[in-house]
């Protein structure tokens, strides 16, 4: 066996560990949102952007380095495949990151009331 026939069967050998291990990555569920993490002034993360950045750090507790066009593909179809009330979740969560939004930045306002 040549040395170049050798590389591609320890690549391909990686990457069909790597599929697997990608595979059995699954993002906890219900998380804990912390505000201030996902508060970074004008841009709040829709639900997928929840979704996808609860999947990084799940990706970064095992040590996998990917390129992002392939996390991109992963992270999608995790996303179409995960369950209706998952979703609704994320979506919730979004919901929340917003009205934390406005708490913060819209000033309060009072009414005046005439005796």
């Amino acid at each position: 066996m040549t040395q170049k026939n050798n590389a591609k069967s320890t690549s391909s050998a990686v990457e069909k560990t790597t599929n697997n291990t990608i595979q059995n990555i699954k993002v906890p569920f219900p998380i804990k949102l912390n505000f201030d993490e996902y508060y970074r002034g004008s841009r709040m993360p829709n639900s997928y952007l929840i979704f996808k950045r609860e999947l990084v750090r799940e990706i970064n507790k095992i040590n996998l380095r990917l390129n992002m066009t392939k996390f991109y593909t992963i992270a999608a179809e995790k996303w179409k495949n995960s369950p209706i009330k998952d979703k609704e979740y994320y979506k919730n969560c979004s919901r929340d990151i917003y009205d934390f939004n406005d708490y913060i930045n819209k000033p309060l306002t009072y009414q005046i009331v005439k005796f």
